[in-house]
């Protein structure tokens, strides 16, 4: 889809939606990624025209992408002020139609960062960090254990992968008492 058509697409969708404030974001991601973002004046606006939304933004939008990377990497993220009820935030997110759609509640503005952090959450998960720092920003410092890594190796587990609950208890306690024993060596 040339820019052209991307122009015309959003020119139409903005259009039909007046009252709604409606941003598209590209992310260079594999390929590209789509990510709309729509504030919604009211919860009731929200349930009234979310589907609408949603149609338009797959007929004027989606259906003029060619990459089938790009088709299945559409996102819509459903905006508000006020917090939405569990019902119509389930039916959104829960819609499979076209896209993958997010319902962010309690949020006034959507300036750039409020974008990025959302994209990093729901997208990228680069707010994750690089594996060398937990959910609190906290250095973790894990070191593998080569005795326990050679414990459970060997252990029944690790060879039989249709273990019953039975074998599955005797296989676990079996291999908390070696744990013990390596343990009490040390």
């Amino acid at each position: 889809m040339n820019s052209t058509s991307t122009d015309i697409s959003i020119s139409i969708i903005l259009e039909m939606f007046p009252d709604l404030n409606i941003q598209l974001h590209k992310i260079k991601y594999i390929d590209y990624v789509h990510a709309f973002f729509i504030k919604f004046p009211s919860i009731a606006v929200l349930e009234k025209e979310w589907e609408n939304v949603n149609n338009a933004i797959a007929f004027h939008y989606q259906a003029r992408l060619e990459n089938e990377f790009e088709i299945w990497n559409l996102y819509l993220f459903y905006v508000t002020d006020k917090q939405a009820g569990k019902d119509i935030k389930y039916r959104i997110e829960n819609d499979t139609f076209s896209s993958r759609k997010i319902v962010l509640d309690q949020s006034k503005s959507v300036d750039i960062e409020f974008v990025e952090k959302q994209l990093e959450s729901h997208i990228t998960n680069t707010d994750l960090g690089n594996g060398k720092q937990n959910l609190i920003g906290k250095n973790t410092n894990f070191k593998k254990d080569t005795t326990l890594n050679r414990l459970v190796l060997n252990s029944q587990m690790m060879s039989n992968k249709k273990l019953d609950d039975k074998n599955n208890r005797a296989t676990l306690l079996q291999l908390k008492k070696e744990i013990e024993d390596e343990i009490q060596k040390n």
